[in-house]
């Protein structure tokens, strides 16, 4: 006798599954397109108004071009000054509206990316030395550009011009030079390279009247932490050791200070907390889920499976009484039955 199974099975993907399985791909598409928007820096501007302010006017290292300009006889060498009729330098005003220590005319002929020194700006170089040796250091320092960063200067040499600028950083080569005939009776200038944070493998060439005995001399391994407040003059070029051309910001000053080397802590980027409050957030969204799945698994299982597959308590009495057999006494009578059947009949 066959038996057909008259019950309709409930498809893999009932309506419930299918709402399911779209919420979850709407949150995965959400949560995939949160992380790129999360990865996009510019996502994160608004939170920092002022550092957007900054970063958008503030030139970098790769804006600024190191091209010398050669000028043919007109150039002097780093520690050459030709012997000219000795002028009286013109009287420097103290400041001017702008902020600059130097009057903008004393400064006017100077160009910028010649190598070395030009026969123009000899006049000039030794006014603004003889304007700091008269200033107070303090007063130089007040008057200082806080914008005034390598790369600012190097992209904007006419702004800086002749204004006064305060840069910390490592002198690897202190050297005293002949300063040659001047109006000012300066026998001797020292010449120092300085690498700031800011200038990278770039230094700035500084120029002063006067050197503490406590800096030492020479090209210098390890380097000195040093301080300088002076007047930026130019944009100037020289050769490396390789032979190349290059260049950077002159800045002519009264002295130089040694001050302790910054010791900056190095703070690297720890992701374990943020893998744990990811892990933490992801577990809570999951679980949230899974609570709400096995919500909706149980309604489902009381109002649409319970009416197929269980029996209510009328049906269970509703079935005839019959007596229960043992099976090994029912396979016990078949082996019975069946040696009587093969016996021989008389």
């Amino acid at each position: 006798m066959r038996f057909r199974d008259r019950s309709t099975h409930t498809p893999f993907l009932n309506r419930s599954d299918r709402s399911r399985l779209v919420r979850l791909g709407i949150a995965l598409i959400l949560i995939v397109a949160a992380i790129k928007v999360a990865a996009d820096p510019a996502t994160w501007v608004w939170m920092f108004p002022s550092e957007r302010n900054n970063d958008s006017a503030a030139p970098t290292l790769a804006d600024v071009s190191y091209d010398v300009s050669l000028d043919g006889d007109d150039l002097l060498a780093v520690d050459e000054f030709r012997s000219e009729p000795i002028r009286p330098i013109a009287s420097v005003p103290p400041a001017v509206d702008d902020g600059a220590l130097i009057d903008p005319q004393v400064v006017a002929a100077v160009e910028d990316d010649t190598l070395a020194l030009r026969r123009a700006e000899r006049e000039a170089y030794f006014a603004v030395l003889e304007r700091l040796r008269e200033l107070d250091e303090r007063t130089i320092e007040a008057a200082a550009d806080a914008g005034a960063t390598f790369p600012a200067v190097m992209t904007e040499p006419a702004h800086y011009r002749g204004k006064a600028v305060v840069i910390e950083g490592t002198a690897r080569r202190i050297l005293e030079m002949p300063a040659g005939a001047n109006p000012i009776g300066i026998e001797h200038l020292y010449e120092l390279w300085v690498f700031t944070p800011d200038s990278g493998d770039n230094p700035w060439r500084i120029v002063t009247t006067e050197l503490p005995d406590t800096l030492p001399r020479g090209v210098l391994d390890e380097g000195v932490a040093v301080r300088i407040a002076g007047v930026f003059f130019k944009r100037q070029g020289y050769e490396t050791q390789a032979h190349a051309l290059h260049v950077a910001p002159l800045l002519l000053a009264k002295t130089v200070h040694r001050i302790r080397p910054a010791t900056k802590a190095i703070t690297e980027f720890d992701p374990a907390p943020w893998l744990i409050g990811t892990a933490v957030v992801i577990g809570l969204v999951f679980t949230f889920l899974l609570r709400r799945f096995r919500r909706e698994d149980r309604a489902f299982e009381r109002t649409t499976l319970n009416r197929y597959t269980k029996a209510s308590p009328d049906a269970v009495a509703a079935i005839p009484e019959t007596d229960a057999v043992d099976p090994s006494e029912f396979f016990r009578k078949m082996e019975e039955a069946e040696t009587h059947q093969s016996e021989p009949r008389p």
